[in-house]
């Protein structure tokens, strides 16, 4: 809440050159979100998968070392293995 320009916690940890403060904070706080943004942040939060800009899963997944990004459905594809010839 300190950012709000409230009473600071000491458990909260200040954010030094953080660009909204005080009033800014809260205004932009009260404005209303696009249907598109709203769509995507309650997608993601269900998947649980990150949301962000192709560089940006980039990089969780490099973090990570996994994929996280969502992949094809259905079951994985067979391999092919060469068929014995019996007798």
């Amino acid at each position: 809440m300190a950012h709000c320009g409230l009473p600071t916690d000491s458990l909260l940890t200040p954010l030094p050159d953080f660009p909204l403060t005080g009033p800014d904070w809260i205004t932009w706080l009260r404005e209303p979100e696009e249907d598109d943004v709203v769509t995507a942040l309650r997608t993601h939060t269900c998947t649980g998968r990150p949301l962000g800009t192709p560089a940006f899963i980039d990089q969780v997944e490099a973090i990570l070392g996994h994929v996280v990004r969502p992949r094809k459905g259905g079951p994985p594809h067979k391999t092919h293995r060469k068929e014995r010839k019996h007798g």
